[in-house]
């Protein structure tokens, strides 16, 4: 295809993914992009936006739960907009949504989502079970095969390294900068009660 004078926006969050597109001498796009990692959005921005639009529809959210909302899942955008358009929802015209409210809130979605857990749960090996249960009480493990890790979940660092890899491949486990979690922070939070 010829295009001339025309630009081309590639965005996706699997950073993977898009490294394998670009970055790869195999593929075709290889060095033929510029990349521009995007941070996340700036919590007085998010702040502005959820205020303005609850507000302009008769509705009040306090600062504290915003804060709180964008803390907890580090301002991702995905799921500051999941846990507001939820919070809007159930927030009638003429009331306000405070924080305490919040718990509750980010439980009833963990909650709609927990058939998709169990079913993802169950597709996993025993040792991928357990490598992802202990990966998302903990948050961030960054010391996977640290002596501490594996006793405290009964795992070998063999196991460990093989249901891990299976993990990352599936993409249900990240890897950044040595520092292991869940990808889905929901799914982390049901993992937690396990």
């Amino acid at each position: 295809m010829n295009c001339h004078n025309a630009n081309f926006v590639f965005a996706g969050s699997e950073r993977t993914m898009m490294g394998e597109i670009f970055v790869s001498a195999a593929r075709p796009f290889y060095q033929s992009i510029s990349i521009m990692n995007l941070d996340v959005i700036p919590e007085v921005k998010y702040s502005e936006f959820i205020k303005y639009h609850f507000e302009k529809n008769g509705r009040k959210i306090d600062d504290d739960s915003i804060h709180e909302a964008y803390a907890r899942f580090g301002g991702v955008t995905w799921y500051i907009q999941k846990i507001m358009n939820y919070v809007y929802s159930i927030t009638e015209k003429g009331c306000a949504f405070y924080v305490a409210q919040l718990d509750e809130t980010v439980e009833d979605i963990v909650e709609e989502n927990s058939e998709i857990y169990k079913n993802m749960l169950f597709l996993l090996t025993p040792p991928q079970k357990t490598l992802l249960v202990a990966i998302g009480k903990e948050g961030r493990v960054s010391q996977i095969t640290g002596r501490q890790f594996l006793k405290k979940y009964s795992l070998s660092a063999s196991s460990v390294q093989k249901a891990l890899t299976a993990l990352l491949e599936k993409q249900i486990v990240t890897n950044n900068q040595g520092v292991y979690e869940v990808y889905d922070k929901f799914m982390t939070i049901w993992l937690s009660w396990e």
